[in-house]
């Protein structure tokens, strides 16, 4: 699906004609038209799809220039004090039906020589249907004043104090924390174009390989977050741990309204005195803040039923989970995402020989077990050794565990996790170990 950019509404035409000329002189490499507040608007047909933004590491600080950006292919995020100048703002809010993000950077082309502040905002989850605005080019130091004046007119804090930025204040956008996963950068080639990976050597074993390209699939990670309600097209596909810990806050808290086992006076200062109803809410509205969720033109459902609860749990899972490294790059990347997942995680994998005691032993156990209908045949199994492979010394029993393809890599990554009992979701199986 394509769609073409359109001014945003309520700009003024009054002197537009001196402001085409100065925005002219300003940036003439890009096919745009302007607005008399001094913005230079992209115009023109965009296909989400198609959109692919690049990781790139400045100062040592690995971030992604918006893909929809008109100067996205030779703009890199300024990086100020070890800081990318980079926020992903949000904002949900029932009572006025508000579901928004607001999408700010500080841009630097190439060379370091001219800046821009890029803006892009719109309505959550309407992927071809929003408004954005470039400043620039212009010095360094206005840009970053720029950035920060603009920043806290959304959020309603100082950058310096973006920590602050949380949901639940009214008429103000949050800070959603992101994380960004760059491969490690590979020797240039001077003579000849860098081989791609499958042209590569290695010592990984062809089943796990396969395995593990299965799991890291970003395309696959994509359309599962979006089955899950996700918007994915905000870009916002692995959420900082900060975030994640808000989010599941919000969780924790609907979940003590539902069980009964906490008043709502000491649930969270803000919902003193409220109803229960408008306690969860409440509640709601600040995990959709924090997690982009897809729902069109109507208020995004309360989290009022424990099934509900435990579908956004299984959001933040997938979300926090790891991949090799982001779905940004180049489509035939120069380095091995197998290599650099396994090595990053500190794991190794290795197949186990279907002639052998234990895979048999495995397929016989997985055969007769049966719970909810389901039935199931072992087809291939593996050894996992390393970091999150380890455990303690004592007795060791053979568990049966299911989980989203999407989860996988955090498993691989992480070990399989005691669900919290004090969080009654997510349990298919009754009490035990999850991923």
């Amino acid at each position: 699906m394509t769609t073409t950019l359109k001014r945003p509404a309520g700009t003024i035409e009054s002197g537009l004609e001196g402001d085409k000329k100065r925005a002219k002189h300003q940036l003439t490499s890009e096919p745009t038209f302007h607005t008399a507040t001094g913005t230079i608007q992209q115009r023109g047909a965009i296909t989400l799809g198609e959109a692919n933004a690049e990781v790139k590491t400045t100062d040592g600080i690995a971030t992604v220039v918006d893909a929809l950006c008109c100067r996205a292919k030779e703009s890199k995020v300024a990086v100020v004090d070890g800081v990318a100048l980079d926020a992903m703002l949000s904002q949900v809010c029932s009572t006025t039906n508000a579901s928004k993000f607001y999408k700010l950077q500080c841009l630097a082309n190439e060379g370091g020589e001219k800046y821009f502040v890029w803006t892009r905002w719109g309505r959550i989850g309407e992927a071809t249907k929003f408004a954005n605005a470039l400043k620039g080019p212009m010095e360094k130091d206005k840009a970053v004043e720029l950035f920060h004046s603009t920043f806290r007119s959304k959020a309603g804090v100082k950058w310096a104090d973006r920590a602050s930025a949380v949901p639940g204040r009214k008429g103000k956008y949050a800070l959603i924390i992101q994380e960004v996963v760059v491969a490690p950068p590979t020797e240039e080639k001077t003579n000849e174009t860098a081989e791609p990976v499958e042209a590569a050597t290695d010592d990984i074993d062809p089943s796990v390989r396969k395995l593990l390209m299965y799991i890291l699939d970003g395309a696959a990670r994509k359309r599962e977050l979006d089955a899950m309600g996700i918007d994915v097209s905000s870009g916002i596909l692995r959420l900082g741990t900060a975030t994640i810990a808000a989010a599941h806050s919000e969780l924790e808290k609907i979940n003590a309204l539902l069980s009964n086992e906490q008043p709502v006076a000491q649930m969270d200062s803000s919902d003193d005195g409220i109803s229960k109803a408008a306690a969860l809410r409440a509640a709601s509205d600040r995990f959709y803040t924090l997690i982009p969720t897809k729902g069109g033109r109507a208020i995004l459902p309360c989290i009022d039923t424990h099934e509900l609860l435990s579908s956004k749990l299984e959001q933040l899972e997938a979300l926090a989970n790891p991949t090799g490294f982001d779905d940004t790059t180049n489509d035939k990347p120069t380095v091995d995402p197998v290599k650099v997942y396994l090595d990053g995680c500190n794991l190794s994998l290795a197949p186990v020989d279907s002639a052998s005691p234990e895979f048999k032993d495995l397929a016989d156990y997985v055969e007769t077990t049966s719970r909810h209908g389901y039935k199931l045949t072992l087809k291939d199994a593996f050894m996992v050794s390393g970091t999150a492979a380890n455990v303690q010394s004592g007795d060791k029993i053979l568990a049966f565990h299911g989980t989203r393809r999407v989860n996988l890599s955090g498993v691989l990554a992480n070990g399989l996790r005691l669900k919290n009992s004090s969080v009654k979701t997510g349990a298919m199986f009754d009490n035990g170990i999850y991923g």
